[in-house]
């Protein structure tokens, strides 16, 4: 009987290939028992090491850190899967706080924290936040356990876990319409709406030299960020996020200025709006989705109680007997 790994690691391999070496080393040293590896190369690899007996190597030449990751979630048969972008390393021991978390059902992904190569008391990324107007905010204040509040609403891209099930939900890997710089965000927003919950772990931290992802510019900065906020309204309140969003953009067309960016992004703010259509087939998407969590939670909220009324039930007889 083939064994089915319990955890999928995935590294979208989209930087220089000392980054990807660099991370391979590390993660082959230290990786679990029951681990799968995956690297997706985006350029080509001459595996000089020998490693494809441990690693299974696939390509996607020319492809970004998204659509990398991407395909190695949908070949991958680990129930969790671990994304860590090329150029990350990890400790002894990282996933060790992190794969409890999943115990919960409501729990669709952890955020490792990311420090620092070099200054390891600096942290790089503790999850990724929601801005106005359309904006990916980095959080560097992790909580000190991961049962204190934290305002991430997700992971970032360079290094997160996730349940495979809800990332089929909400179409089966990274979402590739905005682009790297803001697919974690928008992955987040989604599960958050589908009544998922994203825990920040403290104690599991990773190590980069820089963060992989990096932030778009000209008119793709415009039109993802516009894409993000129209392919989330259904998580933000059509009429209240149109109100708040016109001023956001307001200030982000206005804060363009110097860097002589305005006529881009508003141009590919505008573009954003001539695919209303995909729009709407997400919004299906994340109905759905949203549906059927509640669905398996009130499920698994039943089997949970059934033991103990199948006691009481079992019970109540034998208490009219004494009685009696």
């Amino acid at each position: 009987m083939v064994s089915v790994p319990s955890l999928s690691c995935v590294i979208p391999a989209v930087g220089s290939i000392a980054d990807l070496e660099a991370t391979l080393v590390s993660v082959l040293e230290k990786r679990p028992d029951n681990c799968e590896i995956i690297v997706v190369l985006n350029q080509p690899y001459a595996d000089p090491y020998g490693l494809s007996d441990e690693v299974r190597f696939l390509e996607l030449l020319g492809a970004g850190t998204a659509a990398c990751a991407t395909l190695g979630i949908r070949v991958c048969d680990g129930e969790i899967v671990h994304v860590l972008a090329a150029g990350l390393e990890v400790d002894d021991g990282w996933t060790d706080a992190a794969l409890p978390h999943f115990d919960d059902p409501e729990v669709a992904a952890v955020a490792p924290v990311i420090r620092s190569g070099t200054r390891p008391e600096r942290v790089l990324a503790a999850g990724v936040k929601y801005g106005p107007g359309g904006r990916r905010i980095i959080c560097t204040q992790p909580p000190k356990s991961s049962a204190d509040a934290s305002d991430a609403l997700g992971p970032t891209i360079d290094a997160a876990f996730y349940r495979k099930s809800a990332l089929v939900a909400l179409g089966d890997g990274i979402p590739l319409a905005v682009g790297d710089s803001l697919a974690d965000i928008d992955l987040a927003l989604g599960l958050t709406f589908a009544g998922l919950r994203t825990v920040v772990e403290p104690e599991c931290e990773v190590i980069a030299n820089h963060l992989m992802v990096s932030e778009s510019s000209g008119i793709r900065e415009g039109l993802y960020a516009e894409r993000l906020f129209l392919r989330n309204l259904p998580a933000n309140g059509r009429f209240r996020a149109f109100a708040m969003h016109a001023l956001s953009v307001a200030g982000a067309l206005v804060a363009s200025i110097p860097r002589g960016r305005t006529l881009t992004q508003f141009a590919g703010r505008l573009a954003a709006w001539f695919s209303l259509s995909d729009y709407r087939l997400h919004h299906r998407l994340l109905a759905v989705a949203r549906e059927t969590v509640e669905d398996e939670l009130a499920d698994r909220a039943v089997i949970a109680r059934l033991p103990l009324e199948s006691s009481a039930a079992g019970a109540e007889p034998e208490r009219r007997k004494r009685a009696g």
